[in-house]
């Protein structure tokens, strides 16, 4: 059985793929390519005691890559396991990857993001939305020297200083988008983002910013 991923442009690895089953020459030509993403239209014939095999499928296409620029992983049919979740991250800030795009369905772990995600210093881009709502583990350290851009959508914030953290240590932050999270009983959420230009929150909280380049708050 053979698992597709599209990327950006998506025909170069779709032709990627195609060459390498023509030719053991061009076995790895599609590892060339360093954008992956991997959605529904891919996985949509798979039953769900398969998905340890699309893990490692997975797992295999990072692996064969020394740099990965973006990642995407947009499957809401199926539940994910945690654990596989962790290891491609891990695998992919090991890459240095740039842009990590998670839209999945629910889960029920507390733990699904890996500590070493949250002091990435190539990751510019981040969205992580998911079917239902998860909570978020903070790790002690949080760092993202060059993230830009921030999506979160059903997340749970269990730690309120851990989450003020999570906000005040984007130093280059200029786009962050908060939609339907959840913030136990917090009484405040500080946001401290000195380049933040657009902010978006769908929900009701208070917070508290301080900036006069700020665009759009919504």
């Amino acid at each position: 059985m053979t698992f597709l991923a599209t990327s950006y442009p998506s025909w170069k690895q779709r032709e990627a793929v195609r060459t390498s089953t023509l030719s053991k020459r061009w076995k790895y030509v599609r590892t060339f390519t360093p954008n992956l993403v991997f959605d529904d239209f891919c996985f949509w014939f798979i039953k769900e005691n398969l998905w340890k095999q699309v893990g490692d499928y997975v797992a295999r296409e990072i692996h064969l890559r020394g740099f990965v620029r973006s990642f995407g992983f947009e499957v809401r049919h199926y539940g994910i396991v945690a654990a596989l979740l962790r290891s491609w991250i891990t695998e992919l800030v090991m890459r240095n990857v740039q842009d990590v795009s998670l839209l999945l369905n629910s889960s029920d772990e507390h733990n699904v993001l890996p500590d070493c995600l949250f002091t990435c210093k190539s990751l510019v881009h981040f969205k992580f939305s998911i079917g239902g709502i998860v909570s978020l583990e903070l790790p002690a350290t949080i760092y993202f020297s060059n993230l830009k851009t921030l999506n979160l959508r059903n997340v749970r914030f269990l730690n309120e200083h851990s989450t003020n953290q999570l906000f005040s240590s984007c130093p280059v932050l200029e786009d962050l988008t908060l939609n339907d999270c959840r913030w136990s009983d917090f009484q405040l959420i500080n946001i401290c983002a000195p380049k933040l230009l657009r902010l978006t929150i769908f929900e009701r909280v208070h917070f508290r910013y301080t900036n006069p380049s700020l665009m759009a708050a919504g």
